[in-house]
């Protein structure tokens, strides 16, 4: 199970959404340096498949780490197998504690199918 999650993207934060693909380097810099995060705000990327979307939200996890931000990455499976593991065994309420330590999340895959592992099944 994961440890850790954030609660970002609620009503009154502000997200900012970019498309990987057409990314400026400085912009993706900016946010490698997690000055978002302190912030509390959100960041989506969108993109088609083979972009970077996925490298550049690694990325950007690695700079939170460095920063010394707590940071949790998941895929969207995952997540939702943690969640229904945490209901099988009724422990959904400490799964959320536990989630939300984090200061970012970082879930990807949206777009992938169970018990895929390769963008091309979108």
């Amino acid at each position: 199970m994961p440890s850790e999650l954030t609660r970002r993207g609620e009503t009154g934060h502000r997200r900012a959404s970019i498309e990987a693909d057409a990314a400026p380097r400085g912009r993706i810099l900016e946010l490698i340096s997690a000055r978002f995060v302190g912030d509390r705000r959100g960041v989506l990327l969108i993109g088609s498949p083979g972009v970077g979307k996925s490298h550049v939200a690694q990325t950007i996890a690695v700079g939170a780490h460095r920063a010394g931000y707590r940071v949790l990455v998941r895929s969207v499976i995952d997540l939702a197998g943690d969640f229904a593991e945490a209901e099988a065994m009724n422990k959904r309420r400490e799964l959320v504690q536990e989630l939300q330590r984090a200061d970012l999340l970082v879930i990807g895959d949206f777009g992938m199918r169970l018990g895929s592992h390769s963008a091309e099944d979108l």
